[in-house]
């Protein structure tokens, strides 16, 4: 969910060790812009998914792609 709420970036979520690893990354170059490890306790409903979404798509984004694409959304 929220590996396709981030296109058109790049994104990998990975869990381990109780924590939630997202990696976002260029959709060309296949370059990280951004990463984030957060506890898995922070993740109880859909509505925390959306809130995180909502979190990394304000973080500052730096490819024109993205750029043009949320503004759009």
């Amino acid at each position: 969910m929220v590996e396709r709420a981030l296109l058109p970036l790049r994104c990998t979520c990975t869990i381990a060790d109780e924590q939630m690893n997202v990696q976002i990354s260029h959709p060309v170059s296949g370059r990280t812009q951004r990463q984030k490890k957060l506890p898995l306790s922070r993740i109880k409903t859909v509505r925390d998914i959306a809130e995180l979404v909502a979190e990394l798509r304000e973080e500052p984004v730096t490819t024109r792609v993205a750029k043009a694409y949320y503004s759009a959304a």
